[in-house]
């Protein structure tokens, strides 16, 4: 028997939120209804892995567009079965072509539509073996559409040294907010190939809260607990999009630029979140945000910092359907070395977020590990002092670029 290479490729991703894209031309041209497809498939992928994750005691903060960025350079070269079931579980309406495009162009509005109003970095490399070969069009398309160059790198005879210099260019590339994304043994003398895509994002509040207003105040977790939390608010009430239903009320805060922003979903109280977590799905999402009218809202948040993993993702990802990609004898990788000798080992994700009185830094990493076996009125009270859901949005399209729960302030 010929000896098994054992290929590893890593999908590091990090996905950030830009406080003002140019809006996009409001026409009905094929190019905008792609980028509508898009970011609803990217809506319902977010809410459906929020499913899967929220299971977890904590808090909790993904970048769906991170994981779905590195699954989609991973996808690339999946072929058969295998192509079909991560189509379907990352929820890739479009075909092929137009798929990388739709990536390409998000990529491209994220880099350049910011201006001066936030900051905003996209990046992609690719890492490979130097003694290993990979098929032209799989290079190709992720060179093209995701922008990633090959670096050459000896996994073989010093993988460590390479492990470090990855890490050093997503740290770098996300102002060190994402570190020790690949951890201690993480990669191996049989890694042939890793795959990053980096960003970073910085933005603005459209009114800020005021600093000198911010005071501890009891946060009420559900599980009857209390901690403590240094909550902003403004110097007044805001004319702001809310929604309210039995239940829960909604607002949300838009970044300078007015082309992205935060939407944040309160229950009515501590113990609510539970039970809007049950129902959340894309119909219920879309009934919250066509339901925000401007209200004068007197708006209480927690200044907060949190970071999230690095966690597998791989158990979460098989629910959604994505299940041969993990079982050696199914797997089907062969756009990436023309065999049928990998499979994906691995799905890591790292996100990191920063909200504070002027306004938020994001950032998150995802690392996919594939080897081979094998009006005037009384104002609202918006008093975020218990757990709430928040989603960061882009405005045009409505994709969801980060998602999150607050369940508990961390020390």
């Amino acid at each position: 028997m010929t000896t098994c290479r054992r290929i590893a490729i890593h999908a590091a991703a990090a996905a950030l939120f830009v406080a003002g894209l140019a809006a996009f031309a409001a026409s009905v041209d094929a190019a905008s209804s792609a980028a509508d497809e898009h970011a609803n498939g990217n809506n319902v992928f977010a809410l459906g892995m929020y499913r899967q994750l929220r299971p977890a005691d904590g808090n909790i903060f993904f970048s769906p567009f991170s994981i779905r960025t590195a699954l989609a350079m991973t996808y690339a070269g999946a072929r058969g079965e295998t192509a079909a079931q991560m189509k379907n579980a990352l929820r890739f309406s479009l075909d092929d072509s137009a798929l990388h495009s739709a990536f390409a162009d998000s990529i491209k509005t994220l880099n350049t539509g910011g201006g001066t109003d936030y900051e905003m970095s996209v990046a992609n490399s690719l890492w490979g073996d130097k003694s290993f070969e990979f098929l032209q069009p799989f290079m190709d398309i992720n060179a093209h559409f995701y922008g990633g160059a090959l670096e050459r790198v000896d996994f073989k005879n010093n993988c460590e040294s390479a492990r470090l210099r990855i890490n050093g260019w997503v740290e770098e590339q996300t102002r060190k907010k994402i570190t020790n994304l690949l951890t201690d043994g993480s990669l191996s003398a049989d890694t042939r190939l890793v795959l990053v895509n980096a960003v970073y994002f910085k933005g603005l509040w459209n009114e800020q809260f005021d600093r000198e207003r911010t005071q501890k105040a009891p946060f009420y977790c559900a599980d009857g607990k209390t901690a403590e939390a240094p909550l902003m608010t403004f110097g007044h009430a805001q004319s702001l999009p809310f929604y309210s239903e039995a239940g829960l009320k909604a607002i949300e805060l838009g970044y300078k630029g007015d082309a992205i922003s935060m939407l944040i979903v309160l229950p009515d109280s501590a113990g609510g979140l539970e039970a809007i977590e049950q129902t959340l799905d894309e119909p219920a999402l879309s009934r919250w945000i066509a339901g925000l009218h401007r209200r004068s809202v007197q708006v209480f948040l927690p200044r907060f910092t949190l970071t999230w993993g690095a966690n597998n993702i791989v158990p979460q990802l098989s629910s959604l359907g994505m299940r041969d990609a993990f079982k050696a004898g199914a797997a089907d990788f062969s756009g990436i070395d023309g065999t049928r000798n990998l499979l994906v080992s691995g799905v890591f994700h790292k996100a990191f977020v920063d909200v504070n009185e002027e306004g938020t830094e994001a950032a998150a990493a995802t690392g996919v590990v594939v080897g081979l076996t094998s009006m005037p009125q009384e104002p609202e009270v918006f008093r975020a002092d218990h757990p709430f859901l928040f989603l960061i949005r882009e405005k045009t399209t409505g994709s969801i670029l980060f998602m999150g729960r607050m369940s508990k302030p961390q020390p």
